[in-house]
């Protein structure tokens, strides 16, 4: 199983298993570690993606300069932000094993915040366990 990815105009939707969901934790972690500059991650292209409008076949981020912004263009979900940015973003995966179906993180912008742009899409990264 791979990550899926949700859209909608208005919100971004990220779903996994607490491991999958580490996994893009490490991913993150890894691109700032070394001399790249992006990474991608490939997501489930077979799902439904109701109640939202679209589904996106792939995670690209991006080191870059600034704060974390989240867009979307085709069927690619970016995310580009400075290195020490994208690290706090690396944290909002990082979700224990026992973590129950529901548990969320949300990447939001609030007027004063200090690592997501204010013209990033909102997003929620949320749990899904496997089926048995």
């Amino acid at each position: 199983m791979m990550i899926q990815i949700r859209y909608s105009p208005y919100e971004i939707y990220i779903t996994g298993t607490p491991e999958e969901l580490r996994s893009v934790r490490h991913k993150i972690l890894n691109l700032l570690q070394g001399d790249e500059v992006r990474t991608d991650i490939v997501a489930d292209a077979n799902f439904a993606p109701v109640p939202y409008h679209h589904r996106l076949d792939c995670l690209s981020i991006y080191q870059t300069r600034g704060a974390v912004k989240l867009s979307v263009s085709a069927n690619f979900l970016n995310v580009e932000g400075e290195a020490s940015k994208l690290a706090i973003l690396a944290e909002c995966f990082n979700f224990l094993d026992s973590s129950r179906r529901g548990s969320h993180s949300h990447i939001e912008y609030y007027e004063g915040h200090e690592w997501i742009a204010s013209d990033s899409i909102p997003c929620v990264i949320g749990v899904l366990q496997p089926q048995p």
